[in-house]
């Protein structure tokens, strides 16, 4: 499992200090097996 759950909605800030909120999880895993998360710019 990640290491956070994110819930639909919540929001961080990225590499460069924008705000960006998570969209879900990706139906793919990745190569460790772990779900991708989604995330999208807040606008």
């Amino acid at each position: 499992m990640p290491k956070k759950l994110y819930k639909i909605g919540d929001t961080k800030k990225d590499r460069k200090g924008r705000t960006i909120f998570f969209k879900g999880y990706s139906t793919e895993c990745s190569k460790k097996g772990l779900p991708i998360e989604l995330w999208e710019p807040f606008e």
